[in-house]
């Protein structure tokens, strides 16, 4: 009798931890302004706080040919970062280019500096093949 109380409560809490289910991440709106000084100054806390305000649904999916699971994320990223905020473009520099554990990536964005003036920044990304994308570093 005993072992039925206990192999029923081990089956109910199985049960119940079984259907938890990750709880998705939702995405928040960059503060363009912000994004887009910080862009200027070349402030890695300001740019890479306000990116990843996109990037927190952005997991790694490893499919043949990309096996770090973040090219499609790149890509999306930059769309979300374009929609966002209109007074900026964002490319795809090299994906998995940077040599460093895991590898990293760069994105390419131009925006206006407050005096008119094309400036062209490298946002550096986290590629982790068991993570979410992530911006880690701005430079010229």
């Amino acid at each position: 009798m005993r072992y039925i109380q206990v192999l029923a409560v081990a089956i109910i809490l199985l049960g119940a931890f079984s259907a938890c289910k990750k709880e998705k991440k939702a995405i928040s709106q960059p503060d363009c302004d912000n994004l887009i000084a910080g862009l200027s100054d070349i402030n890695p806390n300001v740019v890479t706080g306000e990116i990843n305000k996109l990037t927190v649904d952005l997991d790694s999916n490893p499919v043949p040919g990309d096996p770090g699971g973040h090219e499609a994320n790149l890509q999306i990223l930059a769309d979300r970062l374009m929609a966002a905020c209109s007074d900026l473009t964002a490319i795809e520099f090299c994906y998995e280019c940077v040599l460093s554990l895991p590898p990293q990536s760069e994105m390419t964005i131009t925006i206006l500096d407050s005096s008119g003036n094309t400036v062209q920044r490298k946002v550096n990304f986290m590629t982790p093949g068991n993570g979410v994308l992530e911006a880690v570093w701005v430079h010229e």
